[in-house]
């Protein structure tokens, strides 16, 4: 199929009973993709002309308003901490920005290097936040934000544009640069992090899965649509970690009982995502997996990528080509509010 995503799926099966395996154990597989969706298609051009946006402006705030979706901006922090639809809301807690993932046990020897630069407790930092443009389409709010540890310099700045369009949801661009360090050079990864309500449950996604997938641990994973619970999307390893990312992420939605969520796309580039009960600092402060304690939330991570998985607890380095040692690179990604049954999310994803 022209124009869309088209995989080839070969897999090796038992056709017959073994001491070590039932008919139909599938032995290995393999994909082949045939082609990517082309997609020329933009968010404004399918805006109608009955939808509206309004924008009001308070000190502390931006409030903007589109059909049954209110979105709030923190002028002070330059994030975004509410989106309610429907009357629902849908964050507890601000879109922020994120370099840190719980250290794996192949993370041994660099968390060294990131701990005493406290990337662990980076937090972000608003300089200023802005309305760089409003016409009847979309309101675009512009914010200069760093993020570094409470007593060092900033690990990274970036500018932060929000475009809140009149349908369609608001997409997130983030034009970021690295600072130079002498101590090591990659970061754990690069992403927003946020919270979503108690129930918020549901989780289908089209990327690589079903289990875990980064830049350098694809081989066990297939590109598909899957679904499962928050819940079950956890690896409960003996000693908590980082799991259960999924690399080459088209979309993905998380929803109540009722189909009502957040839909996740991307615009660009694919990316990267996790989503469980679980944040990255419960995980790496957490020794035992039995200690853990779920939140009633639902915490997302969507990410640019991931530092490589490596094999440094007993092996080599990690490869160059698998690091996040970028010192300049581009993240956008869509946010779009909406019931599971009213919206095609292959539709959706690609559009700018």
């Amino acid at each position: 199929l022209t124009g869309e995503w088209c995989t080839l799926n070969v897999r090796l099966c038992q056709n017959t009973t073994t001491p070590w395996a039932e008919c139909g154990y599938e032995i290995g597989n393999e994909q082949f993709e045939l082609s990517e969706k082309e997609s020329s298609a933009t968010v404004l051009e399918a805006i109608p002309d009955t939808a509206t946006v309004s924008l009001e402006t308070y000190d502390d705030a931006f409030c903007i308003r589109t059909g049954e979706t209110v979105y709030t901006v923190d002028r002070v922090h330059g994030l975004i901490c509410s989106i309610t639809d429907r009357g629902t809301e849908l964050l507890t807690s601000p879109i922020d920005l994120t370099v840190w993932r719980a250290p794996t046990d192949n993370d041994r020897r660099i968390r060294r290097k990131w701990e005493p630069q406290e990337l662990s407790r980076a937090v972000t930092k608003c300089y200023s936040c802005d309305v760089l443009e409003q016409t009847d389409k979309y309101v675009r709010v512009r914010a200069s934000l760093s993020l570094g540890g409470p007593i060092y310099r900033p690990v990274l700045k970036t500018a932060a544009v929000y475009t809140f369009y009149a349908e369609g949801g608001v997409t997130l661009d983030f034009d970021v640069k690295v600072r130079d360090f002498s101590e090591f050079d990659m970061l754990p990864r690069f992403g927003v992090e946020f919270k979503l309500p108690e129930g918020f449950e549901r989780l289908r996604f089209f990327g690589r899965g079903p289990g875990a997938s980064y830049v350098d641990l694809r081989h066990s994973s297939r590109l598909g649509e899957f679904e499962t619970t928050v819940t079950e999307h956890f690896e409960h390893y003996v000693r908590p970690q980082e799991n259960m990312a999924h690399t080459d992420t088209k979309w993905m939605f998380v929803s109540n009982l009722e189909g009502h969520g957040l839909l996740c796309l991307k615009t660009e580039k694919d990316f990267s995502f996790n989503c469980s009960h679980f944040t990255p600092k419960q995980l790496t402060e957490t020794r035992h997996d039995y200690e853990l304690k779920p939140l009633a939330e639902t915490v997302v991570n969507l990410d640019y990528r991931h530092n490589g998985i490596g094999s440094n607890s007993c092996g080599p380095e990690l490869s160059e080509q698998f690091r996040l040692s970028e010192k300049e690179f581009r993240f956008n990604i869509r946010l779009l509010p909406a019931l599971v049954n009213d919206v095609c999310p292959f539709a959706e994803a690609g559009k700018k």
